[in-house]
């Protein structure tokens, strides 16, 4: 049972004193190196270089608490490194606000600036949510942001452990709680390898909201204390409606382009991954072609705009089954076929012919999976862990990935025992079992109706996280 909030001091061992001195000592020295790194990120996403105070802690507060609500509201902090992981923790901060509480974002990328503006645009203009940079890991920036933005409550995502951040939010004595918190194995072990220093330094966590039993027993190994299992807030992510809308608008549209095709989303791939799937493609439409069957219609969404073009290219010049007499692979782009509001830019009257589609946007994942039948998640076929697997199983997507899941133990570990995650040690496992799912419509409609049922097992995290910190920090106002 979790148990409410008391201050503590964390009281570090001498050996993660130690190490969390020689960082602050790195952290002084390289400070020009760190500057000069943000600036060079800038040329390609000119948003780095913006706002650079809130870097060394002087962001402004928006927050305008209403005069009768102060005391029973609470301002909570929650930092989310990336754009994955704010959109993980969204359904928690949409629940927190609806609480009557402030929410104060900050986060370390354009995208995961950008991602918040666009999830919590009415509430920035009420001036119940911000959006800030986390300053830089140095005491008097950190000690700064505190005193300027006056957290009552700070929460941490996924696996973060910025050691001076952590530090001057318990010296600071606000309550420190670690939401959808994960510690992967391989974390877990590298740790133990170094003399679980890095390991202790999550006991400065008044509070950790686990993924699952494996994560749980990793942090109580390391002597953590007050964990709770509570799933992970992704899967309450609402479905938006407007991407399966225009995927179903657009597969009426073009009947002839999707007929008797499976359709394969490749998503989230990363460059190196690249030559690997080129591959897959060419082996898979070739094995069809043998057979006699239509090619499948390829949809390969990008992890990085960067390569959007690149990669595109690239799969215009390969050929479509791996043979040099064959014609090259017809590529389209979202961006030509479709406006902004993804209605298709075409006339009914006309029929396209291609053989892949580039998702080059961001965000719009569920409309290329709705577009598929099978999803394949990148960052998997090399040792990056795998990205986000939620979003395929949440429209019943039977989902493929290559044999680096450490990223995604959870609900990866779950979803290979339910039978809905299926791990392709190499690109002929991958093609055969394409084949099967794509050739016997028995098999395919079990894996489907098994993607269902795992999906509602697990939904409802988000509520689960809102009770535990309630019980354990008084953050549900009174009305």
């Amino acid at each position: 049972m979790i148990s409410s909030f008391s201050p503590k001091i964390f009281n570090p061992s001498w050996r993660l004193r130690s190490v969390i001195f020689l960082y602050r000592c790195v952290w002084l020295l390289l400070l020009p190196f760190a500057l000069i790194y943000l600036l060079k990120k800038s040329r390609k996403e000119p948003l780095y270089r913006a706002f650079l105070p809130d870097r060394f802690g002087f962001s402004l507060s928006t927050l305008k608490m209403k005069a009768d609500n102060v005391i029973k509201s609470k301002r909570v902090w929650i930092h989310c490194a990336s754009l994955g992981e704010l959109r993980g923790v969204a359904p928690l901060v949409q629940l927190i606000l609806d609480q009557g509480n402030y929410v104060l974002i900050s986060t370390l990328t354009p995208a995961g600036r950008n991602g918040a503006k666009q999830l919590f645009a009415e509430a920035m203009l009420e001036n119940r949510l911000q959006v800030v940079w986390l300053p830089l890991e140095i005491k008097y920036c950190v000690q700064r942001f505190i005193e300027i933005h006056k957290p009552d409550l700070a929460l941490m995502s996924e696996i973060d452990t910025w050691p001076v951040l952590l530090s001057v939010i318990n010296v600071n004595m606000i309550p420190l709680g670690f939401v959808n918190a994960q510690y992967p194995g391989k974390s877990f072990e590298r740790d133990k390898k170094w003399g679980g220093v890095r390991g202790e330094l999550f006991n400065a966590y008044d509070l950790i909201l686990c993924k699952s039993g494996n994560h749980a027993e990793r942090f109580s190994a390391n002597g953590c204390s007050n964990i709770a299992i509570v799933g992970e807030t992704r899967f309450d992510l609402p479905i938006p409606e407007a991407h399966i809308n225009a995927a179903t608008h657009f597969l009426e549209q073009q009947r002839t382009l999707f007929e008797n095709r499976p359709v394969i989303c490749i998503a989230s791939c990363v460059e190196s991954e690249e030559p690997i799937f080129i591959t897959a493609i060419q082996k898979v439409n070739a094995r069809r072609m043998l057979l006699g069957l239509a090619k499948p219609l390829w949809i390969v969404v990008p992890r990085s705009p960067q390569r959007f073009n690149d990669f595109s290219f690239a799969l215009s010049q390969a050929s479509s089954d791996g043979m040099q007499h064959s014609n090259c692979l017809h590529v389209e782009q979202r961006s030509r076929l479709f406006d902004s509001q993804l209605n298709s830019k075409l006339s009914t009257a006309r029929e396209l012919t291609m053989d892949v589609l580039i998702g080059d946007s961001l965000g719009e994942m569920y409309f290329y999976l709705a577009l598929s039948q099978i999803a394949i998640v990148g960052a998997s076929f090399v040792p990056l862990g795998s990205h986000n697997i939620i979003e395929p199983l949440a429209l019943k997507k039977p989902v493929l990935v290559g044999s680096s899941v450490w990223g995604i133990e959870f609900p990866g570990v779950e979803a290979t025992q339910a039978g809905v995650l299926k791990q392709c040690a190499d690109i002929d496992i991958l093609v055969n079992e394409i084949s099967q799912l794509t050739s016997d419509d028995k098999y395919y409609q079990q894996i489907t109706a098994k993607c269902e049922a795992f999906y509602q097992q697990h939904v409802g995290s988000a509520q689960r996280h809102l009770e535990h910190l309630n019980h354990w920090c008084s953050l549900k106002t009174s009305n």
